[in-house]
């Protein structure tokens, strides 16, 4: 949720917007890019309680969601707040992480949805263009837990982490 809409909860003088949207899509990728080991893998060394998304799934009443907007708002000028617990697998991001959180701040206009689109799109397609894979990362060497869970054979996935592919026969 962006750190307008939370600020503003305890009032309720909210106005959802196409960059609301925008904002909150940055927030999700910094959620996968903490809590996950690799692809479609929860890192197993820490609960999201023991990160800096905290105060992210702690909101229990009107003043937490304002103090949660504050904490985002934050990020806008200390990124690394968050890319630094980056798992390695994630770690190539950090640097286009950083250009979407400080644009938040410095960048975005409560105005021109259109702007803050064009700001966030050439943020991303000028760092995913130059994002290269983790040299010789694997699954089993990963200490955030993605071998742990390739070895743990029993593991049983919830329906919604696993996804099932049918396919119809044509007559």
């Amino acid at each position: 949720m962006s750190a307008s809409i939370l600020i503003g909860y305890k009032k309720d003088e909210t106005t959802h917007t196409a960059s609301d949207d925008l904002e909150s899509i940055i927030y999700v990728l910094v959620w996968m890019c903490v809590l996950y080991a690799g692809p479609g893998t929860v890192r197993q060394d820490k609960h999201v309680t023991q990160t800096v998304l905290k105060p992210w799934v702690s909101v229990t009443n009107p003043t937490d969601a304002v103090n949660l907007g504050l904490h985002k708002r934050g990020l806008t000028t200390e990124p690394s707040m968050v890319t630094d617990e980056f798992t390695t697998f994630f770690k190539p991001l950090c640097s286009t992480v950083d250009k979407l959180l400080r644009a938040l701040g410095s960048n975005w206009s409560t105005t021109d949805d259109a702007l803050n689109y064009k700001t966030i799109r050439d943020i991303l397609l000028e760092g995913f263009g130059t994002v290269e894979e983790v040299p010789h990362w694997s699954g089993h060497k990963d200490v955030y837990g993605y071998g742990l869970l390739r070895e743990n054979a029993k593991r049983k996935y919830p329906s919604y982490a696993t996804t099932r592919v049918v396919r119809r026969r044509r007559h």
